[in-house]
């Protein structure tokens, strides 16, 4: 947690709730035994939420649809797109 004068802001890594990852499975993958899970990996990786002022802003399952739904009406407007900066998304990471 890191909290100044204007906002909170917080990171939780968390094991989603579907595709069967549990913490076995996660811990698993994290091994080089050759198991399904070890070899692929990105499948069981933790959930990173960031967290602003107790509101989630953004999570490592999920990021891509949120970024792309601020991003991608600006690029379409802007007559000329080759040197944009959209900035936005309260943790910064747009």
């Amino acid at each position: 947690s890191l909290k100044t004068k204007f906002q909170q802001v917080d990171i939780f890594k968390t094991l989603p709730d579907f595709h069967g990852i549990t913490h076995k499975t996660h811990v698993k993958s994290l091994s080089n035994d050759g198991s399904y899970e070890s070899r692929n990996k990105e499948l069981f990786m933790a959930n990173k939420e960031v967290y602003l002022d107790g509101d989630v802003q953004s999570s490592s399952y999920g990021e891509v649809q949120y970024h792309e739904a601020l991003v991608h009406p600006a690029m379409i407007t802007h007559p000329n797109p080759n040197r944009v900066a959209i900035i936005g998304g309260g943790e910064g990471a747009t």
